[in-house]
């Protein structure tokens, strides 16, 4: 279930948060397409499942059933009905597993977040990058910049941001300031 999921999410997951115009978008485009991409998760070394990726896909998946949304199914013949989603009848989500350590798992997060599919991390989610891969996993930042394919000086201007105001920090995770106006 959705629910039990969501505190099991990644230390990083590629953004502080969602914002709500995000999940609400989500929540259409399931509703409307079905799940379209299985999420991503991982076994930690307690072999608890560990959402990677798809973690807007996660809460509105939650939000779904928490709502008691009407949507569709398919029946295995593809024919579609109608169903009241509710805690007894969730909205359900597919999953893959990949054998990957946390170290990878935070790449791989990077990694699908930076494609132009999806909407780009702001510059403070890549400051938060940066700090875990240097203080949790002892990495330099060539290291960081090999391990994510970016440009050896890629990381000097999220770097500066770790130290900006909490007031600073907000502005710009809610994309009200860039990098240049702080």
């Amino acid at each position: 279930v959705a629910a039990d999921l969501i505190p099991k999410f990644a230390a990083f997951t590629g953004r502080v948060e969602r914002t709500e115009d995000q999940i609400e978008k989500m929540v259409l485009s399931l509703l409307r397409n079905g799940q379209e991409q299985d999420f991503t998760y991982r076994l930690d070394e307690e072999r608890n499942v560990v959402p990677v990726t798809g973690h807007t896909r996660i809460l509105a998946a939650d939000r779904i059933t928490k709502a008691g949304v009407k949507g569709v199914r398919y029946d295995p013949n593809g024919r579609e009905y109608e169903v009241q989603f509710s805690t007894d009848n969730p909205f359900i989500l597919t999953g893959r597993l990949h054998a990957m350590n946390a170290l990878e798992a935070i790449i791989h997060t990077f990694v699908e977040n930076d494609s132009d599919t999806r909407t780009p991390l702001n510059d403070m989610d890549s400051a938060l990058l940066i700090r875990t891969l240097s203080e949790t996993f002892n990495l330099s930042d060539s290291e960081i910049a090999k391990r994510l394919d970016k440009l050896p000086s890629w990381d000097s201007t999220p770097r500066a941001l770790l130290i900006a105001d909490p007031d600073t920090q907000i502005q710009i995770t809610s994309g009200e300031m860039n990098f240049a106006q702080a």
